[in-house]
Parts: structure tokens; sequence; C-alpha cells
């Protein structure tokens, strides 16, 4: 009989060992996808900002170079020529 209780108490033991370490990795795999999510929504936003200002800066400098056609003395013609 006491071999038989060792044996059962020492069986429950490993299997909350067990429970325990799956359950630790489970977080760890949790807290990682997280982190991944995390970072890719991070990149996303970078990019976004960065093609944003690209697209404003490229604007910015057509409409500077359509005005500056405008405004160069050497196309504009005299009246009455």
């Amino acid at each position: 009989m006491p071999l038989f209780v060792l044996l059962v108490a020492s069986l429950v033991l490993l299997h909350r060992r067990q429970h325990a370490r799956s359950s630790r990795n489970e977080a760890n795999l949790r807290i990682s996808r997280d982190r991944a999510n995390l970072d890719l929504h991070l990149q996303v936003h970078a990019n976004e900002v960065m093609r944003k200002e690209l697209s404003e800066r490229s604007s910015s400098r057509e409409g500077l170079e359509a005005q500056g056609k405008e405004d160069d003395p050497a196309k504009q013609q005299e009246p009455g020529r």
C-alpha cells in the first residue's frame, strides 16, 4: 500500500509539473505572437508615414516646378510680339 501511494503521488507531481511547463510555453508563445504583431503594426505605420511624406514632397516639388515655369522670364513673351 505505501508503495502504491508513493507511485500515485509521484504521478500527480509529474502531471502538475508537465502542466505548469506547457502553460508557461503557451504563455511565452502568446507573448511572442503579440510582440511580432506589434512590430508588424509599427512597421506598417512607419511605412505609411514615409509614403505620405514622400507624396507630399513630390507634390510640393511638382508645384514649385510648375510655378517656376510660369515665373520664368525667358518663357514669357513681350506684349505685341
